[in-house]
Order: structure tokens, then sequence, then C-alpha cells
């Protein structure tokens, strides 16, 4: 890159980024095992008794636009039992709290498609 842009190469030097390459890693994995089942999207805590519909929408369990009891525990959007009750949400407003970032960027994919925040 050093060949490249004078001022892409300005903005990584003197820039501090970060990545999560993805929030949802139970859903990830369980995708990666078991290509022929249906798309899990939700983590993997068991909410319900049927497996492939348990879990909680992790999208849903940011505090933003949060309701409590509005999906039961095996829907589909099901947002959990209070904002940021799972690891995966507390991991990342633990990263949040603690640095005072600038900027961000969202790129969430689901279903073949580019999605973007506000997606309720």
């Amino acid at each position: 890159f050093d060949q490249g842009d004078p001022e892409a190469t300005y903005l990584v030097n003197h820039r501090e980024m970060w990545f999560v390459p993805f929030v949802n890693p139970d859903g990830y994995i369980e995708n990666e095992q078991s290509p022929s089942k249906p798309v899990i999207r939700k983590n993997r805590r068991p909410t319900c008794r049927d497996k492939y519909k348990s879990g909680v929408d992790i999208n849903r369990n940011f505090a933003v636009a949060w309701k409590s009891g509005q999906f039961p525990a095996c829907d589909e959007e099901y947002q959990g039992t209070a904002p940021f009750s799972e690891p995966e949400t507390k991991a990342l407003k633990s990263i949040c709290d603690r640095n005072s970032f600038k900027s961000a960027m969202n790129f969430h994919a689901f279903g073949s498609m580019l999605t973007h925040p506000y997606n309720w």
C-alpha cells in the first residue's frame, strides 16, 4: 500500500483501526458445520426445545429499540431477557465502553443480503 494512494497510506499509518470479523461465533460455527441445515442467525443459547429455533438474535440484544417480551423465546427474532444479556453483545459493548471511537462502520450480511443499521 505504500506505493498506492498517498492519502490512503497516510490514513492507514496514522489511524488505529479495530476489526470485529463477526459478532456471532456460535451461529458462524453452526453454519460451517451444518451447511445443509437451515441457516442459523441466532446464538446457540438454549431458549426453547427445538435446537434450530433456540437462541438469541444478537442484532436485537442491544439497548437501542429493545422491548421486553416483543418476541417469544423460539421466535427467529427473540431479543433475549434484557439488553446486553448475551456474552457476544456484552463483549462488543465492553470494547466500545473502553475506547473513544470516533466512528464505526457496520456491515451485516445474512441471507445473501447486506443490511445496515437500523434494520428492525
